[in-house]
């Protein structure tokens, strides 16, 4: 499995549902075929670079242990974005159920991102398993997204 940090992914395959895989023509929020749900990827070590080269929030270290997408539900990544011509970190919540993010534990970490100055576009899994997207900006990101309007009006 990937592994960034120390930590590995084991057998959490929680990005095999929730992320496209363009190698494989799989769209989000559909199980991967190459995945072994609990086990991991059936032809790991082959994988296609799309794979290889993600990196979830958790397999970075940016949260503890006990919030590991498969147990949280929730695969949170990020996306460097310029808006405003400036570097804006956008962070996306994708459910790995529904519901997964109305729970304590999400919520928590959702609170928490909330300190940082960025955009976080929440993912919930929707009944035919698509996604929905709410866009939030943290209170740092909203300020200063207020700052530019001010600049901005005549």
């Amino acid at each position: 499995m990937s592994q960034t940090s120390g930590r590995s992914c084991g057998d959490c395959t929680a990005c095999c549902f929730t992320h496209e895989i363009k190698h494989f023509n799989k769209p989000v929020a559909q199980q991967c075929g190459q995945c072994e749900v609990g086990k991991g990827c059936k032809i790991y070590g082959q994988h296609p670079q799309e794979c290889k080269g993600f990196k979830c929030l958790w397999l970075m270290k940016e949260f503890p242990e006990n919030m590991r997408p498969d147990r949280l539900g929730v695969v949170v990544d990020f996306v460097p974005e310029e808006m405003l011509k400036k570097k804006v970190t956008v962070l996306r919540m994708y459910e790995v159920w529904a519901g997964a993010l109305d729970g304590p534990y999400a919520q928590a970490l959702l609170q928490g991102l909330m300190t940082q100055k960025c955009i976080i576009i929440l993912k919930p899994l929707q009944p035919d398993n698509t996604y929905g997207a709410r866009y939030i900006a943290s209170p740092a990101m909203e300020a200063e997204l207020q700052q530019e309007d001010t600049k901005a009006a005549p």
